[in-house]
């Protein structure tokens, strides 16, 4: 028995040291990949039987998604941005812990059929016009580039609402849920405030302030301005449950983000 632990013992330091060799390695050629590397394996070990909290980050991460740092790719490999990482992950941990998850009601299927069939029609009709794209976008668009960004992108933002429908069981879970997208919403608003009141000098200036949300954010103001109008209902839902000082920070904070969205979809 004390040669086998002996054993055990020495394949585990052997495996720490080929791991800190790798991340070294990393490290020295590129910082951004040992980061997000190492990050999404700490996620996954941690998160591994937990799909809710690992959709809980995704949730968090989403607004963001189009921000720089999150643009450059983890991998030399289409597809490899920390948030189509993530997404992988997540799916990656929901299906390893199906026995938690529970049947879609039939409705819930239909819908999720229909809208997965209408968006991908979208997307192969877009294909023929790919030339036009191109030149709208202002960069030279592949079938391979383009079905990522158009297709499988969009298709992480519909990725929630599978997992939730999958996994939320208890009452507990839709609160926790809850309070994770209030957190996101909030962290977008703080985000937003921090850059108009800091970063932007001609503040009344729309053309400004939007290039500066685009620039930064990589989204439109009206882009920004959705996670809003679909997450500030939940927002004031979660005041109405809890009445207390945090609720009613979140609320103050939300509507002030939107002020200075400049977006009359969203004030509206």
């Amino acid at each position: 028995m004390n040669v086998l632990s002996n054993y055990s013992l020495i394949g585990n330091m052997l495996v720490y040291i080929l791991l800190g060799v790798i991340l070294g390695n990393l490290i020295v050629d590129s910082p951004y990949v040992a980061f997000f590397g190492t990050t999404g394996l700490v996620v996954m070990l941690l998160l591994m039987k937990s799909p809710l909290r690992a959709l809980a980050i995704l949730i968090i991460i989403m607004p963001f998604g189009g921000a720089a740092l999150l643009q450059n790719s983890i991998l030399p490999l289409p597809g490899a941005k920390p948030l189509q990482i993530l997404a992988l992950l997540v799916v990656i941990i929901a299906i390893l812990n199906t026995s938690q998850s529970v049947i879609m009601s039939k409705y819930s299927l239909i819908f999720s059929i229909v809208i997965l069939i209408i968006f991908s029609i979208a997307f192969i009709r877009s294909l023929f016009n790919l030339d036009i794209l191109s030149v709208y976008r202002g960069v030279e668009l592949s079938a391979s580039r383009y079905f990522l960004t158009a297709f499988v992108k969009p298709l992480i933002y519909f990725l929630p609402f599978i997992i939730i429908i999958k996994f939320v069981v208890k009452n507990e879970d839709v609160e926790f849920l809850a309070d994770v997208m209030v957190l996101s919403l909030v962290a977008i608003s703080v985000y937003l405030l921090y850059l108009y009141f800091f970063k932007i000098g001609d503040k009344g200036n729309l053309r400004v302030v939007e290039e500066y949300y685009g620039t930064v954010l990589g989204m439109h103001r009206n882009a920004l301005g959705n996670f809003f109008i679909l997450g500030f209902p939940i927002v004031l839902a979660r005041y109405f449950l809890k009445r207390n000082i945090i609720s009613i920070l979140c609320i103050c904070v939300t509507i002030a983000a939107v002020a200075i969205l400049y977006s009359r979809t969203a004030y509206f």
